[in-house]
């Protein structure tokens, strides 16, 4: 995603690695979403007072696992901080 020196300034911190690489893509493959509901209609969110909500954690993962099966080409995830990404992929 470029530029990318736009994104600490508006998100307002200072990146201890910042790294660009360059790909060329053959189709339009790029499709950002947000989902704040999971199938079985339990919020998605990374409010910090429900950060040990085991429900939230798991239907982030299956969420993640369902979609890895039908993109063809990988995944991006953004997530909330590192303690969050760590507790997501156990």
């Amino acid at each position: 995603m470029s530029p990318i020196e736009i994104y600490p300034k508006i998100l307002d911190f200072k990146p201890v690695v910042a790294k660009s690489i360059d790909i060329e893509l053959s189709r339009n493959s790029i499709q950002p979403i947000i989902v704040t509901m999971s199938e079985d209609g339990t919020e998605l969110t990374s409010e910090f007072t429900l950060r040990n909500n085991e429900d939230v954690s798991r239907n982030y993962g299956n969420f993640l696992l369902e979609l890895s099966e039908n993109v063809p080409d990988g995944l991006i995830v953004f997530m909330p901080s590192y303690s969050r990404m760590e507790e997501w992929a156990r």
